[in-house]
């Protein structure tokens, strides 16, 4: 005869807590730094489309090489670590 099995846990009656929104203070510095990124990117594409094809395939190779952690390479994430490099973040 098997061991009875235990009953689940009890569900809570109240919904776990959400976390803290960042300030407007904090978005609005994000915001700004992304703005000045993305103003960056197309100064350079139309500045210098030669220079900005360099920084880009630089940026494609260190995500190949698992620059980001080890994950699957995508536009997206290509884009966001081509940005980081524009916003001073390596």
């Amino acid at each position: 005869m098997p061991a009875p099995r235990k009953p689940p846990p009890p569900v809570p009656s109240h919904p776990r807590k959400r976390p803290k929104p960042p300030s407007r203070r904090a978005v609005a510095g994000v915001s700004r730094t992304c703005e000045q990124a993305f103003d960056e990117w197309m100064r350079r594409f139309f500045a210098d489309r030669a220079g900005f094809a360099r920084d880009f395939e630089a940026v494609e190779a260190f995500v190949a090489e698992g620059g980001l952690d080890g994950k699957a390479t995508t536009y997206g994430r290509t884009c966001a670590a081509y940005l980081r490099t524009l916003m001073g973040g390596g």
